[in-house]
């Protein structure tokens, strides 16, 4: 037990008045009236026993002391808690991660649950415990180092808002054991939504706070990407991921709604989803312009319980031409069938072509690839990615033997039909002459096979990205006329340039991710409820967190999204996971129960009780 306020037990000093009133009373005088008709309808109480009006005196004696002396513990604030011997700190760590945003069927969020409980846990330790306070998302911040003041602690705590970031735990409870450790014995309130076994170090334990929600119905979008469809003009594609929650007690529908600066540009598509299920999708995005608002938004399912993951919001992007550096032996050996298709590719707007013969030097600077067709320079340019056509042997980062002979095959075989030089180009019916022996048996990855030998490889040599084609598309029988080799052409140059590509697209980052700027500012379009709202943020030093969801750009027109895209922040836990705690041997510390904590309640309600029964006993037959 400790008194917060022993200044007002000198107030017990106050009980002397009515001991000095009971014995010291006014002896009673026998007075002359001229009727006693009145005195007839005197209370009951009054005409009892000498001994019966001596017993309500010394019970009203001793209520009237109750009555005092509760209001003078009432305001002095006796709290039961732990002896300041079982603990000496606290460290309280609070997740406000995007998942406490969770709302239960009150209507509160896991933050403010989490919130409440420590408030509560917090009026039943002693004054002497230290305590601090660590909050967490993507990284730990330590808002209260250990302090025995309060005031200050509780202002902070109610100051921790949410954060749309996803959480990494380890990081925050290293920072919380780090705390724990300074003053032993300590224990380590972990809360969250999700608890978790971990080891800590000796003589620090632990006594979780579970905000989870339990069962919890939510449906997210988890991945997100969209690029421009080659070959085709205003035309792009969104690929994303939804998850359902792990949680969820049965299968939902939901619905995938598409919108295009605010207008609904497809036909909603519905979903079925069991619990933890993935569903990958691949949206097109017809008749859309570069620099236009895109939002996918899930609708529909009434009861989702977190809605910062229902809808990603970007710009369509804005494909700067490839500069390509076509190569060849000469002018009269360039394979007519390539040079057509780049000729294709070139008037989607997507490439700048330059040509020129191996009598040349090679330009170095303003060049994303270079495309070889029949031919190895001497000096290899290993700082930008190369295509290699036809190689007529081994040369530079390319591993080849050159046959005399070509080898004709009247199909492939498709290794990795997910690689990206291979999005949208079709195998059947493809009929190539191989030419060269290819070596693929280091960083290479083959891609198509012809019989027992690979004819299309991409990998990385020494950081270089490449793509060998070991076959003469002018020698092939069909495969120059198809469709499936100028799209195999754009995706190897898309593919090779994707990093230079990027810096001049719009980004797609996670909250919480750094952005390194120059700019002084970043203007933000968020969409809430489909309402668009923009604003400006002042920065103040070169990085910048992205910490919130919407669409960014800067003073000097980079631009870029900031999504949530959480697997680990949408798929809540089922009720099972959260029964682990920090540490085998938890401490109960401020656990509620009727002697624990602030008992000035108790001291209240005791005063309000002894005044109904002494109103009941001495008053119910008053003469008024």
């Amino acid at each position: 037990m400790q008194i917060l306020n022993p200044a007002y037990l000198g107030l017990s000093l106050l009980a002397a008045i009515p001991l000095l009133l009971y014995f010291f009373r006014r002896k009673s005088k026998t007075v002359e009236v001229s009727t006693l008709v009145f005195f007839k309808s005197l209370a009951r109480e009054h005409q009892e026993s000498a001994w019966l009006r001596h017993l309500k005196k010394l019970l009203s004696l001793l209520l009237t002391l109750i009555v005092v002396f509760g209001a003078i513990f009432g305001l002095s604030k006796i709290v039961f808690s732990p002896k300041a011997d079982d603990i000496r700190s606290v460290v309280i760590l609070l997740d406000r991660s995007a998942s406490m945003a969770a709302t239960g069927d009150d209507g509160r969020d896991r933050l403010e649950v989490a919130k409440e409980e420590i408030r509560a846990r917090l009026d039943a330790l002693p004054e002497n415990v230290e305590v601090s306070l660590v909050a967490y998302d993507s990284r730990p911040e330590v808002l209260q180092p250990l302090s025995v003041v309060r005031r200050e602690l509780l202002r902070k705590l109610r100051d921790v808002e949410l954060r749309p970031v996803e959480d990494k735990f380890d990081a925050a409870l290293a920072a919380a054991k780090m705390t724990a450790s300074l003053n032993t014995p300590s224990v380590i309130w972990h809360a969250s939504d999700r608890i978790s076994d971990e080891e800590l170090p000796a003589g620090v334990r632990a006594d979780p706070i579970d905000a989870g929600l339990g069962e919890a119905i939510n449906v997210g979008i988890t991945a997100f990407e969209i690029r421009k469809v080659p070959l085709v003009n205003n035309e792009y594609e969104a690929f994303i991921e939804i998850t359902s929650s792990a949680s969820a007690p049965e299968p939902v529908e939901v619905t995938l709604e598409t919108f295009i600066t605010g207008v609904m540009a497809n036909t909603p598509r519905k979903l079925d989803l069991g619990p933890g299920e993935k569903r990958a999708l691949v949206m097109p995005i017809k008749e859309a312009a570069s620099g236009q608002l895109l939002e996918l938004r899930l609708t529909g399912l009434d009861n989702d319980c977190f809605s910062l993951d229902d809808s990603v919001v970007a710009r369509l992007p804005e494909s700067r031409p490839l500069v390509a550096v076509y190569v060849s032996e000469s002018a009269e050996e360039a394979d007519p069938f390539t040079r057509l298709a780049l000729q294709a590719i070139a008037e989607d707007g997507t490439l700048d072509i330059y040509m020129t013969t191996g009598d040349k030097s090679l330009p170095s600077e303003d060049v994303d690839v270079f495309l070889f067709d029949g031919f190895l320079p001497s000096d290899w340019p290993a700082d930008r990615p190369a295509i290699v056509i036809n190689p007529p042997g081994a040369g530079g980062a390319v591993r080849a033997v050159a046959l005399q002979n070509g080898i004709p095959h009247e199909s492939v075989r498709v290794t990795n039909p997910e690689h990206p030089v291979l999005f949208r180009v079709s195998n059947t019916r493809v009929a190539l002459t191989q030419t060269v022996v290819l070596d693929t048996s280091g960083s290479l990855e083959p891609l198509w096979f012809a019989g027992e030998e690979p004819v299309l490889a991409a990998g990385e040599v020494a950081g270089q990205r490449i793509v060998i084609f070991g076959f003469s598309p002018m020698q092939s029988e069909n495969l120059p006329l198809m469709a499936s080799y100028p799209l195999l052409l754009e995706n190897s140059m898309l593919w090779c340039t994707e990093e230079a590509a990027a810096e001049a697209q719009m980004k797609t980052m996670r909250t919480g991710s750094l952005l390194e700027t120059d700019s002084g500012s970043l203007s933000w379009t968020q969409i809430q409820d489909g309402v668009e709202s923009e604003s400006t943020q002042e920065l103040q030093g070169r990085l910048v967190e992205l910490d919130r969801i919407g669409v960014w750009k800067t003073a000097d027109d980079k631009e870029g999204s900031s999504l949530l895209l959480s697997a680990h922040e949408t798929n809540f836990p089922p009720p099972a996971e959260y029964t682990g705690v920090l540490s085998a041997a938890p401490v109960e510390v401020g656990r509620k129960s009727l002697f624990r904590g602030d008992i000035t309640w108790l001291f209240l309600w005791a005063i309000l009780v002894v005044l109904i029964i002494e109103s009941y006993l001495f008053h119910r037959h008053s003469v008024y």
